[in-house]
């Protein structure tokens, strides 16, 4: 290898061993040395460049010295044939650039973002420039400039502060004359040209090292490389130039114990741990944000499975729908892949995650993965997984990077926690960071719990709406939530499940002695042929085979295959044959398979087998843990019958599949009984003597505590999941264990420490609440009985009303965590809901920020102190509303909303809860607070008022295209709240448009309001219904409509987010008086100045095929110079609206996204902006949008079709959302929306039906 890894040393290390060095690595420094001279081989100059004296026996202080220094470093040495590099064209100096860029990258495939530092000596400092030029050049090897923090020169001619190719080139020709370069290599003739060096010299490249900290050393004895042409000449806060009392050739390399020798290198290291620290402080920060976002490693999983899989999976990558998915020329961006249990998925995920990773050497495609599993179904929620995979992509883009940065900085101001709601606005602001994204989600049935499963799924369209590409797999038992995305069926190839049998045989000694060449042919094509698309049938089979005696058994159990044997046969063959063994084990082999199996369906989360092995060894009633109790991991493994397996990557042990779990569940039922006897366990754990400590433990020994008891993170954290019964059972057992713990002061300590303990107590061991009381402690846990008997004492009944160190109470606590039954113990006993915390947070704030609706009602039912709770206010002036708007809590700001909240109540920002619902990317958060405002509306009292006035002030929206071409008069009266809704056609033909009002909204240069006047009589209408309408007149359909007076108070109080209804039923269009019209079209003119919502209805519309095309226009006004239009996307959502009457009183969620499209205003070159004030010409097509070129004050028209099929009766809803935020003004005004029925003949139908607005 070119590449030669000198630290840490690993020769003498196991693999599992290295995997755990690998952790603690935060930085790599590279060694690169230059021109070899002399006759020495390549691999003999690249070591005695760097160790004095020369040979075996020298010291090499990159290794030697280095070692104790930089224990979070890997320290490499380059080894490359230098008289190659330097002896030949500048086409050959770029490939030897381009193949230390490849070995780089080799080494840093898992982490390609880990900080570097590259030493360069002499000429080998040149390579290493451009290197760094050709990787920001290169999407392949553009993380390696990204990640690059310092360099460091040892006698490198760089030119001083204005090089040229003449100056560069004399000062490299000169290092090779003097050194004594072989003059048959032409090495000093093509140095002295300088024409290698062009690149380097780039203005460009010179204002790339601004972006690192350099140290050039130079000479200070001879002058082969003397001070000036060792300097860039850059800013000092840039480059720090040092001599060294050293020759050319002895500068780098030094014998620390020769103290001459000793000094330099005191001079060397003092300015290498400069860049080191910085390097490790950029690593740090970046380690601490990313666990922020998502604790701990996310691609164990992932390797478990590498190690496993067998084939390659091809068939599925040249698949034609799959290539169509990644090349986005199918309909979805969204691709289901289903197969039946044991189809081999889980194995095709992971090929199709390294495939994707395998792309990204070429574009800058961003790739998120995640494996769901059943054991970890409580843990997997919407917020579980998107953190996950934004960690992922976070962790592959700087620019991602910084912006989960800054949101963080807001977050810590605000003393927020991450919502879901913030993971998914990182995500979307993620997509337009990269060329692509990719998001893998495996096995997405094995979330149980529909309601989590559906959330994800929704959270999902949101990121894919805005250009994220998803993979996902599951059985097809969840058919129904893929309906409208694009599927393809898994069924592995022969040869994948060939591939699979012949490795299983090599890897297992004691099947290749049992089956030998000849029978190992036939096993492995009898099994191909029996498999059926199958994987596990296939893994049962081949295991049972191998398990027999002779070669004799081996064939009576392949006779018994059946080519036409069904799967799930073989599975329950399988798992019967398995159960046997089990149960006809010896009783305590039978009992301990038994116990592992209710740990592992049980367990909240994946153990690892040191926390599972731990767990079986805690008895009853025992104060610290039996050594000899603890069975090995081969023995978990062996008594379980092949029902559990052993990941070797993670050490994680699990149930070996979903259908593994169900039968067992089936054959032994007593394992899917509420059980707190895994909660006695666990509470045990914790009242060992060794966590009876006498104070809270400092950050070293807490960290230390971790690694000797490993069961105490999982015990901390979910002994309250498990100890609080589904059936509301007390036990006695456990109560009483958990009373010690929480009335002893050093075990409740530890619990604390423990539980409140973040994934990084680097900072500081002081995270968990101190002066926290036993009933603190009780609460957290969450046992009401434990509290009942905590109050009901005398010495502990004070309590209720103490504070921990963040000022909180124990009711505080219960809100915090859901706790309802102790909360209203709580009240019971006059708890304050009111009292606030040091960071101004009540019991009933925290509530609501938590989304704990049954707990805010709790505190709601006093009507005394309702109204003093819904004006509560934080510090920063949120209210109630403001928290659960913020994180999407749609059904606490709906009981909110119902105790009298204020939707525009003002924060100190000025910002109110309706502002925070409408930027939110919840529809159903959006539209409660929509529903709320038509429904307040409604019932209010309406005055005569103008309609255009409150309007014209916010978005100039349909009231143009509804009123301001065409009313002469406009009034709106009282309505009497039982009128009909229905709309009255007025017959008749209405002049034509003026020209002026012809034109587009923003050319118009003076608009005006109209007056407030009596609506007209209308001769064939009811006189008593004329004061609850309005009339208007459209002049391109030629017909004459009548409004309800109480849509407008609607629209006024909704300001920008207009609502808008037609009705296409056949009944109000059977009069033959009306025209024949176009296609079923709506058409406004709406200013989108502003985050803004705009939403309509077609009701009535017939079940079929329709073409829904929207057109719209946009225009550019910023003249701003430099500034960028980031993420201006507006997302065009079709779908069934669930309530009819969405404008009267909705309460439910009115619109069930069901096709969408997207208009992202970006440059398809760079995918990331679109500057001003010039546009740059673009002629380039985003999916089903094409974009003409653009420049400032010129109008752009644009338009997008998409398919939709109608298979409902009721309402198909319309909305056009706005994300993100532009830093460009200009106007996007909507000029139509279609919906074209397509008949059976492919062909589309026009509609003859008139609109009617509601």
């Amino acid at each position: 290898m070119p590449l030669h890894q000198l630290l840490p040393d690993t020769q003498s290390l196991t693999e599992d061993q290295i995997k755990v060095l690998e952790q603690q690595i935060k930085v790599d420094i590279i060694a690169v040395h230059g021109l070899n001279p002399w006759s020495k081989t390549d691999t003999q100059h690249a070591w005695d460049t760097w160790q004095k004296p020369a040979g075996l026996n020298g010291r090499l202080w990159l290794r030697d010295d280095l070692k104790e220094k930089t224990p979070e470093a890997r320290v490499f040495l380059y080894q490359y044939n230098s008289k190659l590099v330097w002896g030949g064209d500048k086409a050959s100096f770029l490939l030897k650039a381009d193949e230390f860029l490849e070995a780089i990258r080799l080494k840093r495939k898992k982490t390609p973002q880990r900080p570097i530092i590259f030493i360069g000596h002499s000429l080998g400092g040149l390579l290493i420039e451009q290197a760094l030029v050709n990787s920001h050049n290169s999407r392949r090897y553009g993380s390696i400039e990204k990640a690059t923090t310092g360099l460091v020169f040892f006698g490198t001619p760089h030119g001083g502060g204005n090089p040229t190719l003449v100056t560069i080139g004399s000062a490299a020709a000169r290092v090779a004359r003097v050194l004594g370069a072989q003059k048959s290599m032409d090495i000093e003739q093509t140095l002295q040209s300088g024409s290698l060096f062009t690149e380097i010299l780039q203005h460009s490249f010179r204002n790339q090292l601004m972006n690192y900290q350099i140290v050039s050393f130079w000479e200070g004895k001879g002058n082969i490389v003397d001070r000036k042409s060792a300097m860039f000449g850059l800013p000092d806060h840039v480059e720090q130039d040092v001599e060294l009392k050293a020759t050319h050739g002895d500068m780098c390399r030094f014998d620390t114990e020769n103290e001459e020798d000793k000094e330099i290198f005191n001079i060397v290291w003092g300015n290498l741990e400069d860049l080191y620290d910085k390097a490790l402080e950029r690593a740090r920060e970046k380690w601490n944000v990313l666990e922020w976002l998502h604790h701990g490693p996310v691609d164990t999983r992932h390797l478990d499975i590498q190690q496993a899989r067998r084939g390659n999976g091809q068939w599925l990558i040249r698949h034609d729908i799959f290539q169509g998915w990644i090349a986005n020329n199918i309909s979805s961006r969204i691709l289901w892949a289903n197969g039946i249990a044991g189809s081999g998925k889980t194995f095709l995920s992971s090929f199709i995650i390294d495939h994707l990773f395998s792309l990204t050497a070429t574009s800058t495609y961003g790739v998120a993965y995640i494996y769901l599993e059943f054991q970890e179904s409580t843990r997997q929620t919407s917020h579980f997984i998107l953190s996950c995979l934004l960690k992922q992509l976070a962790d592959q883009n700087d620019a991602v990077m910084d912006y989960v940065k800054s949101r963080k900085r807001i977050l810590d101001i605000e003393h927020r926690v991450l919502s879901t709601q913030d993971i998914i606005d990182c995500l979307i602001a993620s997509v337009s960071m990269y060329e692509r994204i990719f998001i893998v989600i495996d096995a997405l049935d094995e979330q149980g719990d529909i309601k989590l499963r559906e959330q994800l799924l929704q959270d999902l369209h949101k990121i894919v709406h805005v250009g994220a590409f998803c993979y996902v797999t599951s059985r097809p038992n969840i058919r129904g939530s893929f309906r409208d995305v694009e599927h393809l069926e898994i069924q592995p190839a022969d040869e994948d499940i060939r591939a699979y049998v012949e490795d299983y045989i090599d890897n297992h000694p004691s099947a290749r002695a049992l089956l030998g060449q000849s029978f190992r042919e036939k096993v492995v094509d009898r099994l191909t042929e029996c498999a059926d698309g199958m994987f596990l049938p296939v893994r049962f089979q081949i295991e049972y085979l191998c398990q027999q005696t002779t070669l004799r058994e081996v064939m009576n159990q392949l006779d018994t295959l059946s080519e036409t044997m069904k799967a799930e046969y073989i599975l329950d063959t399988s798992y019967e044959r398995a159960i046997k063994c089990v149960q006809g084990q010896p009783a305590p082999k039978r009992n301990l398979a038994h116990s592992i199996f209710r740990w592992l369906i049980a367990s909240k989360r994946i153990l690892t087998v040191m926390e599972l092995c731990t767990a079986l060894a805690v008895a009853e009633g025992a104060s610290e843990i039996d050594e000899l109790a603890i069975p090995s991991s081969d023995m978990v493994i062996d008594v379980c019958g092949g029902f559990v397996t052993l990941d070797e990557a993670s050490k994680s042990v699990r149930i070996a599949h979903a259908t593994a779990k169900d039968y067992l569940l089936k054959v032994l039922p007593e394992l899917a009984k509420p059980d707190q006897s895994l909660a006695v366990i666990l509470a045990t754990y914790l009242t060992f003597n060794s966590f009876e400590v006498s104070h809270p433990m400092s950050q070293e020994s807490f960290n230390k505590r971790r690694e000797i008891f490993p069961l105490l993170d999982y015990a901390a954290h979910n002994l309250s999941l498990h100890a609080i019964s589904r059936d509301g059972t007390a036990n006695t057992q456990l109560d009483d264990i958990i009373f010690r713990i929480v009335t002893t002061p050093g075990l409740a300590w530890s619990f604390l420490q423990a539980f409140y303990a973040p994934s990084d107590t680097s900072t500081g061991y002081d995270w968990f609440p101190r002066e926290s009381s036993s009933l603190h402690v009780a609460t957290t846990i969450g046992l009401i009985g434990v509290v009942k008997r905590l109050l009901k004492d005398e010495k502990y009944d004070s309590q209720i009303s103490e504070k921990n160190v963040k000022g909180q109470t124990p009711l505080h606590i219960a809100a915090i965590y859901g706790r309802l039954d102790i909360a209203e113990y709580f009240l019971q006993k006059d708890a304050d809901s009111a009292d606030p915390d040091r960071y101004g947070f009540t019991p009933f704030l925290y509530a609501a920020s938590e989304g704990h609706i049954a707990i805010v009602e709790l505190f709601l039912k006093d009507k005394k102190v309702r109204p003093e709770l819904v004006k509560s206010t934080l510090n920063n002036g949120d209210t109630a509303l403001h928290l659960a708007a913020a994180k999407g809590h749609h059904a606490v700001a709906l009981l909110l909303l119902q105790s009298d909240a204020q939707v525009d109540a003002k924060n100190k920002k000025g910002v109110t809860p309706k502002d925070l619902a409408m930027k939110s990317t919840s529809v159903s958060m959006q539209n409660t607070i929509i529903s709320w405002l038509d429904m307040k509306s409604d019932n209010q009292q309406e005055s005569h008022r103008s309609f255009y006035r409150p309007i014209w002030g916010g978005i100039q929206g349909m009231v143009v295209d509804i009123v301001g071409r065409a009313v002469d008069r406009i009034s709106t009266p009282r309505t009497d709240a039982n009128e009909s809704r229905s709309l009255t056609p007025a017959r008749g033909v209405t002049p034509r448009r003026s020209a002026e009002q012809s034109r587009p909204l923003f050319e118009q240069n003076v608009v005006q309001t109209p007056e407030a006047n009596e609506v007209p009589r209308d001769s064939e209408g009811d006189t008593s219904s004329q004061n609850s309408l309005i009339s208007f007149s459209d002049f391109e359909r030629n017909t004459h409509y009548v409004l309800p007076a109480s849509m407008f108070e609607r629209v006024i109080e909704l300001s920008d987010r207009q609502c808008m209804l037609v009705d296409t039923t056949a009944a109000n269009n059977s009069e033959s008086q009306h025209p024949s019209q176009d296609p079923l079209r709506l058409k406004w003119v709406c200013l989108l100045e502003a985050d803004t919502n705009l939403r309509c209805l077609f009701t009535g519309l017939p079940k079929g095929r329709y073409k829904a095309v929207w057109k719209f226009t946009y225009m550019v006004t910023s003249q701003t110079h430099r500034a960028h239009l980031f993420a201006n996307t507006y997302n065009c959502t079709f779908g069934r609206a669930v309530d009819q009457e969405m404008f009267i009183a909705r309460t439910t969620n009115p619109l069930q996204p069901f096709i969408s499209t997207i208009l992202n205003f970006i440059d398809p070159r760079q995918t990331s902006q679109l500057t001003v004030p010039q546009y740059e010409p673009l002629e380039g097509e985003i999916p089903n949008i094409v974009i003409h070129r653009v420049h400032t004050n010129l109008a752009v028209n644009l338009e997008t079709t998409m398919d939709l099929m109608v298979d409902w009766d009721g309402p198909v809803a319309f909305l056009i959302k706005k994300v993100g935020l532009t830093f460009a003004a200009g106007f996007l005004s909507f000029n139509s929306v279609e919906m074209v029925k397509i008949n059976q003949r492919e062909s589309e139908e026009m509609l003859p039906m008139p609109l009617e607005v509601r």
